[in-house]
């Protein structure tokens, strides 16, 4: 299982817009797959063969746009939601007009709307950046909006990961995780320790959670 230590949403505090120009840029030529969470969530659907009218996703600061472009190119109707400009900017370009008819773009955070109903909602590596005081009502918004069958797949960070200390950020313990997937089957979960570097080229000791979830 392939996993990508990157960082696109919600972090513009470690980059210079400059930078995260470049770097979007080099996406859009590169074309690199999506986050393996997603695309584990998209082969169970696809094995369950659901009618393309029920397909409806939310990718939660969906960053570079590669998640969302994977949902749109497997039929999804995708709400994709993002308080970054340059993030909704980048997705405009890779997928307007061709897609305009299943794409909604928010350009908000995603702790400040209610979630629509959806039988996938994707976060990869985006709920870790919500502050503490704000995560359970996310989370509650987000078990709210998934329909029963559908799937949640993203990442959580560890308690080891060296951003330990931020206290504009949310970790979990395999307890917590437990405690947040009542009522879910966990399909896949993956704990990865390792060292790595962040978009802006700093190292730092990553412990991440990779999970999908299928809501019963």
């Amino acid at each position: 299982m392939q996993h990508y230590f990157y960082i696109f949403t919600r972090r513009d505090y470690f980059m210079k817009q400059s930078s995260w120009n470049k770097h979007y840029d080099a996406l859009t030529k590169t074309a690199p797959l999506p986050a393996a969470t997603l695309s584990f969530a998209l082969e169970q659907f696809n094995k369950e063969h659901i009618d393309p009218a029920q397909k409806t996703a939310i990718d939660l600061g969906f960053g570079s746009g590669i998640d969302s472009m994977a949902l749109l190119n497997d039929g999804w109707n995708l709400t994709a939601m993002d308080k970054d400009a340059t993030a909704i900017k980048y997705l405009r370009q890779l997928a307007l007009p061709h897609y305009a008819a299943r794409l909604k773009i928010i350009h908000k955070s995603f702790e400040e709307i209610a979630l629509h109903p959806a039988l996938l909602i994707n976060a990869t590596f985006s709920l870790p950046f919500c502050v503490p005081q704000h995560f359970p009502a996310l989370w509650k918004n987000i078990r709210l909006a998934l329909q029963p069958g559908g799937r949640f797949a993203g990442q959580f960070f560890g308690m080891e990961d060296s951003w330990r200390a931020r206290e504009d950020m949310t970790f979990h313990t395999p307890a917590l995780l437990q405690e947040l997937f009542t009522g879910f089957s966990v399909e896949q979960m993956e704990e990865t320790k390792r060292e790595g570097r962040t978009v802006g080229g700093a190292l730092k000791h990553w412990h991440v959670f990779h999970i999908v979830a299928q809501y019963r």
